[in-house]
Protein backbone atom coordinates (compact mmCIF):
# COMPACT_ATOMS: atom_id res chain seq x y z
CA UNK A 1 0.00 0.00 0.00
CA UNK A 2 1.60 3.10 -1.03
CA UNK A 3 2.88 4.92 2.47
CA UNK A 4 0.79 8.02 1.90
CA UNK A 5 -2.34 6.11 1.88
CA UNK A 6 -3.43 5.17 5.62
CA UNK A 7 -7.05 4.25 4.39
CA UNK A 8 -7.50 0.29 5.26
CA UNK A 9 -8.52 -1.92 2.54
CA UNK A 10 -12.05 -3.37 3.06
CA UNK A 11 -13.20 -1.34 5.48
CA UNK A 12 -16.24 1.33 5.61
CA UNK A 13 -15.46 4.41 5.32
CA UNK A 14 -18.21 6.50 5.84
CA UNK A 15 -22.07 6.53 6.17
CA UNK A 16 -24.47 8.47 3.48
CA UNK A 17 -27.85 10.15 3.72
CA UNK A 18 -29.71 11.61 0.99
CA UNK A 19 -31.15 14.30 2.48
CA UNK A 20 -34.05 17.25 1.17
CA UNK A 21 -32.02 20.07 2.32
CA UNK A 22 -28.28 19.79 3.09
CA UNK A 23 -27.73 22.95 5.04
CA UNK A 24 -30.95 22.31 7.06
CA UNK A 25 -29.50 18.77 7.74
CA UNK A 26 -26.19 19.71 9.05
CA UNK A 27 -27.47 22.61 11.09
CA UNK A 28 -29.91 19.56 12.88
CA UNK A 29 -26.17 17.06 13.30
CA UNK A 30 -24.67 20.48 15.00
CA UNK A 31 -27.65 21.64 17.20
CA UNK A 32 -28.22 18.08 18.39
CA UNK A 33 -24.85 16.23 18.43
CA UNK A 34 -22.56 18.97 18.28
CA UNK A 35 -20.67 17.09 14.76
CA UNK A 36 -18.51 19.11 13.06
CA UNK A 37 -16.63 20.74 11.04
CA UNK A 38 -18.49 20.08 8.07
CA UNK A 39 -17.23 20.17 4.36
CA UNK A 40 -19.12 21.03 2.09
CA UNK A 41 -18.58 21.17 -1.46
CA UNK A 42 -21.67 22.51 -3.81
CA UNK A 43 -22.10 21.61 -7.27
CA UNK A 44 -19.36 18.62 -7.10
CA UNK A 45 -18.12 18.09 -11.06
CA UNK A 46 -17.89 14.72 -10.73
CA UNK A 47 -16.89 13.54 -14.09
CA UNK A 48 -17.90 10.56 -16.89
CA UNK A 49 -20.85 10.14 -14.82
CA UNK A 50 -22.87 6.98 -15.95
CA UNK A 51 -26.43 5.87 -14.81
CA UNK A 52 -26.86 2.02 -14.98
CA UNK A 53 -24.34 2.06 -18.07
CA UNK A 54 -25.42 5.19 -20.09
CA UNK A 55 -23.62 8.54 -20.18
CA UNK A 56 -25.66 10.85 -17.20
CA UNK A 57 -25.48 14.59 -15.78
CA UNK A 58 -25.75 14.98 -12.30
CA UNK A 59 -25.46 18.11 -9.20
CA UNK A 60 -25.42 17.17 -6.52
CA UNK A 61 -24.04 18.63 -3.21
CA UNK A 62 -21.95 16.72 -0.49
CA UNK A 63 -21.56 17.54 2.93
CA UNK A 64 -18.67 15.46 4.98
CA UNK A 65 -17.90 15.57 8.79
CA UNK A 66 -16.18 13.53 11.50
CA UNK A 67 -17.57 12.42 14.62
CA UNK A 68 -14.42 10.15 16.53
CA UNK A 69 -13.68 8.10 13.40
CA UNK A 70 -17.00 7.94 11.95
CA UNK A 71 -17.68 9.98 8.85
CA UNK A 72 -21.02 11.25 7.85
CA UNK A 73 -22.29 12.14 4.49
CA UNK A 74 -25.08 13.70 3.70
CA UNK A 75 -25.73 14.29 -0.31
CA UNK A 76 -28.96 16.86 -2.13
CA UNK A 77 -29.13 16.31 -5.87
CA UNK A 78 -29.69 19.37 -7.19
CA UNK A 79 -31.12 18.12 -10.39
CA UNK A 80 -33.74 16.17 -11.38
CA UNK A 81 -32.02 13.88 -13.50
CA UNK A 82 -31.76 10.22 -12.90
CA UNK A 83 -29.72 8.49 -9.94
CA UNK A 84 -28.28 6.24 -7.31
CA UNK A 85 -29.83 8.93 -5.06
CA UNK A 86 -33.14 9.51 -7.08
CA UNK A 87 -34.15 5.74 -6.99
CA UNK A 88 -33.79 5.40 -3.15
CA UNK A 89 -36.02 8.45 -2.37
CA UNK A 90 -38.30 6.93 -4.66
CA UNK A 91 -38.70 3.79 -3.65
CA UNK A 92 -38.29 4.24 0.21
CA UNK A 93 -38.13 8.36 0.86
CA UNK A 94 -34.93 10.31 2.02
CA UNK A 95 -32.49 8.52 4.87
CA UNK A 96 -29.81 6.27 5.01
CA UNK A 97 -28.37 5.89 1.02
CA UNK A 98 -25.26 3.88 1.27
CA UNK A 99 -21.88 2.34 3.00
CA UNK A 100 -18.63 3.60 0.94
CA UNK A 101 -15.61 0.72 1.05
CA UNK A 102 -12.10 2.30 0.51
CA UNK A 103 -11.00 0.48 -2.72
CA UNK A 104 -7.41 0.35 -3.97
CA UNK A 105 -7.96 -2.05 -7.38
CA UNK A 106 -10.84 -0.10 -8.54
CA UNK A 107 -11.20 -2.07 -11.68
CA UNK A 108 -10.69 -5.27 -9.60
CA UNK A 109 -13.39 -4.72 -6.71
CA UNK A 110 -15.96 -3.22 -9.05
CA UNK A 111 -16.01 -6.56 -11.57
CA UNK A 112 -16.35 -8.39 -8.20
CA UNK A 113 -19.36 -7.23 -7.56
CA UNK A 114 -20.50 -7.08 -11.40
CA UNK A 115 -19.72 -10.91 -11.23
CA UNK A 116 -21.58 -11.54 -8.13
CA UNK A 117 -24.54 -10.07 -10.36
CA UNK A 118 -24.98 -6.77 -8.53
CA UNK A 119 -25.87 -3.40 -10.87
CA UNK A 120 -23.99 -0.75 -10.87
CA UNK A 121 -26.47 2.02 -10.63
CA UNK A 122 -24.11 5.33 -11.06
CA UNK A 123 -20.29 5.84 -11.22
CA UNK A 124 -17.82 8.07 -12.26
CA UNK A 125 -14.67 9.97 -11.51
CA UNK A 126 -13.70 13.41 -9.26
CA UNK A 127 -12.26 16.18 -10.82
CA UNK A 128 -8.15 16.13 -11.92
CA UNK A 129 -7.65 18.07 -8.91
CA UNK A 130 -9.21 15.91 -6.80
CA UNK A 131 -7.06 13.45 -7.71
CA UNK A 132 -9.22 11.52 -10.44
CA UNK A 133 -10.26 9.04 -8.29
CA UNK A 134 -13.24 7.01 -9.67
CA UNK A 135 -16.36 6.43 -7.57
CA UNK A 136 -19.03 3.69 -8.02
CA UNK A 137 -22.75 2.94 -6.63
CA UNK A 138 -23.60 -0.88 -6.84
CA UNK A 139 -27.14 -1.92 -5.27
CA UNK A 140 -26.79 -3.97 -2.60
CA UNK A 141 -29.85 -3.59 -1.40
CA UNK A 142 -31.28 -6.95 -1.48
CA UNK A 143 -28.67 -8.32 1.31
CA UNK A 144 -28.16 -4.24 2.95
CA UNK A 145 -29.75 -1.60 3.81
CA UNK A 146 -28.93 0.29 1.11
CA UNK A 147 -26.25 0.53 -1.33
CA UNK A 148 -22.61 0.34 -1.32
CA UNK A 149 -20.20 2.83 -2.82
CA UNK A 150 -16.92 1.47 -4.20
CA UNK A 151 -14.21 4.51 -3.58
CA UNK A 152 -11.25 4.28 -5.54
CA UNK A 153 -8.35 6.11 -2.67
CA UNK A 154 -5.84 8.31 -4.22
CA UNK A 155 -3.45 10.06 -2.70
CA UNK A 156 -5.65 13.40 -3.07
CA UNK A 157 -8.38 11.58 -1.20
CA UNK A 158 -6.07 10.28 1.25
CA UNK A 159 -5.16 13.24 2.28
CA UNK A 160 -8.33 15.15 2.22
CA UNK A 161 -9.55 12.28 4.53
CA UNK A 162 -6.94 12.61 6.54
CA UNK A 163 -6.63 16.64 7.11
CA UNK A 164 -10.39 16.53 7.59
CA UNK A 165 -9.96 14.24 10.47
CA UNK A 166 -7.41 16.28 11.91
CA UNK A 167 -9.50 19.26 11.63
CA UNK A 168 -12.35 17.50 13.19
CA UNK A 169 -10.52 16.11 16.16
CA UNK A 170 -8.87 19.71 17.24
CA UNK A 171 -12.13 21.78 16.35
CA UNK A 172 -13.12 24.32 18.96
CA UNK A 173 -16.51 24.68 17.30
CA UNK A 174 -16.27 27.69 15.28
CA UNK A 175 -16.80 28.07 11.43
CA UNK A 176 -18.88 24.79 11.54
CA UNK A 177 -19.66 25.06 7.77
CA UNK A 178 -16.76 25.25 5.45
CA UNK A 179 -18.13 25.72 1.92
CA UNK A 180 -16.43 25.07 -1.56
CA UNK A 181 -18.18 25.93 -4.36
CA UNK A 182 -17.59 24.87 -8.17
CA UNK A 183 -19.18 26.06 -10.88
CA UNK A 184 -20.85 23.55 -13.22
CA UNK A 185 -17.96 23.70 -16.33
CA UNK A 186 -15.49 22.93 -13.04
CA UNK A 187 -12.76 20.66 -14.54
Amino acid sequence: MDANCQIARKRVIHTSFIVKDIYESIQGFLDLYGVGPWFVFEHYPMKNMRYRGSPAALDFTVAVAYSGAMVLELIQQNDDGPSAYKDVVAKRGYGFHHFAIASHDFDKDLARYRNLGLAVVNEGASPADHGGGRGAYVDTSAKLPGMTELMEIVPELAAALTEMEATAANWDGTDPIRVQKFSREHS
